[in-house]
């Protein structure tokens, strides 16, 4: 008795293991690549592989259009048991963010604003105002208004007012007083 059913118990688990493997071992399948791919068509594409997608983290991204794979675990190309679980985490897409009003401070004041804000600072350019030099009369793009984070944010700062040092005409002719007010940029009035 113990002789025919060990061997009634060796020729079923020969037949199990040699003619319905997938049966009875569990079988492995290489993890397809699915990064770059929208969610809904990775979603897709590991179900047809056998595996559970499952929607990780959503992370902002520059170039990545919202709601595609960024990244996978397990990575692509290892070898997982059919039915195991593929975390995905997708592109929230570009984060947008409004330019701070900055307009009135000193640069240092602005860049500590539009840093703490998650812009960076862009090109310092300086322009002639009446404002005292080195505050902070204009932002390209204006104050307001919505950009991609981390979008560089120009600033223009006061030079000051335009003064121009007048020579001394006193005692010249008008021919010469002329051209001396003409080389500074100068006119010549009443």
């Amino acid at each position: 008795v113990v002789a025919t059913a060990g061997g009634f118990m060796l020729a079923y688990l020969a037949v199990a293991f040699l003619v319905f493997p997938s049966g009875v071992v569990p079988r492995d399948e290489e993890v397809p690549s699915v990064v770059g791919l929208l969610y809904d068509d990775a979603e897709q594409e590991l179900i047809r592989k056998g595996f559970r997608p499952e929607r990780g983290e959503t992370r902002f991204h520059g170039t990545a259009p919202r709601m595609t794979v960024l990244e996978q675990n397990p990575p692509p190309g290892s070898r997982e048991l059919v039915g195991a679980r593929v975390t995905l985490a997708v592109s929230g897409g570009q984060q947008m963010g409004t330019i701070p009003t900055v307009v009135g401070m000193t640069r240092e004041q602005a860049e500590v604003v539009l840093e703490t804000a998650g812009f960076s600072v862009g090109e310092i350019i300086e322009q002639v105002s009446q404002q005292p030099r080195g505050e902070v009369v204009e932002t390209r793009p204006a104050a307001g208004s919505q950009a991609p984070m981390p979008t560089p944010v120009t600033l223009v700062l006061s030079g000051g007012p335009s003064v121009l040092r007048v020579p001394d005409l006193v005692g010249r002719s008008l021919g010469e007083a002329r051209r001396l007010l003409e080389q500074i940029g100068l006119g010549v009035g009443d």
